[in-house]
């Protein structure tokens, strides 16, 4: 009888420490996801007020934007766990390759708008971690419009973008710099073509594509004090640097000094790799 109640409370103790685990995971994901690789923005329905009035009781369910250019028509697919318009009757493995990989359920490539050239680099953790999020989202129904693909066209890669081990991260410029690919602030502010052409070897992050205007990452002064000042501006007008802890962002500004540093020692405008 004490064995079985032994063993009844391992197995009780271990099923509790399998699920705060399971917790402990996707509530790292809902950070990579709502907070640093802001996926709300294409992945959300829009009100009247466009990017500034996400539906966020329909969150991540779809978008209602349309992303266009001559190769191709799409919009951001519904990301929750619902099994006929969502990702509910896609494998754990299906959902990393098309993140980390840009590839759908079929192997088609997807649309260049999917920033996984960025997100190549990912840690296999996080990649678990924001699978276990978008499992734990509510299941909303929404059939979003098939994608029209049209003609060939090209990813962009980013130099040296393959899985990044978990000690990449202990190192605080390195991390800086993996926070701006998942991120992917460098889809905006390289040179290049966009959606497909993009420079991210000699235009890393010289700035050059308009929503407006890019800003160069490397051309503010490159002092620690006016780095953060500049992000932490920044961070009051823009939801996705906003939820970013102050760790992260000790780790972004180091990072965008440094490389800004490199970048002025060549004689160069862009990021090169630190």
């Amino acid at each position: 009888m004490y064995r079985l109640i032994a063993v009844c409370a391992v197995t009780t103790l271990t099923m509790a420490a399998s699920a705060s685990a399971q917790q402990l995971l996707a509530e790292r994901g809902a950070y990579l996801v709502n907070g640093v690789g802001a996926c709300s923005n294409c992945h959300t329905p829009r009100g009247p007020g466009g990017a500034t009035d996400l539906q966020r009781d329909k969150l991540l369910s779809g978008s209602t934007q349309t992303f266009q250019a001559p190769q191709y028509v799409v919009k951001g697919s519904n990301l929750t766990p619902d099994r006929a318009t969502g990702l509910g009757a896609w494998s754990d493995d299906q959902i990393k390759i098309a993140i980390a990989q840009g590839k759908g359920r079929d192997g088609r490539q997807l649309a260049p708008n999917m920033p996984s050239a960025a997100y190549a680099i990912m840690t296999a953790r996080d990649r678990d971690a924001m699978v276990a999020y978008l499992r734990s989202v509510p299941a909303v129904s929404n059939a979003v419009q098939k994608p029209e693909y049209k003609a060939p066209f090209q990813i962009s890669q980013f130099p040296n973008a393959t899985e990044w081990p978990e000690e990449n991260l202990k190192d605080t410029v390195k991390r800086g710099q993996y926070l701006m690919a998942i991120g992917h602030c460098m889809v905006c502010h390289s040179k290049g073509t966009p959606p497909d052409k993009m420079d991210y070897v000699t235009g890393l992050g010289g700035g050059g594509r308009k929503f407006g205007q890019q800003q160069n990452v490397t051309a503010a002064r490159t002092s620690y004090d006016v780095g953060k000042l500049n992000f932490l501006q920044l961070a009051q007008t823009q939801r996705q640097l906003i939820a970013i802890r102050e760790r992260q962002m000790e780790a972004l500004v180091a990072y965008h000094r440094r490389a800004a540093e490199l970048a002025r020692a060549v004689g160069n405008s862009v990021v090169p790799s630190p």
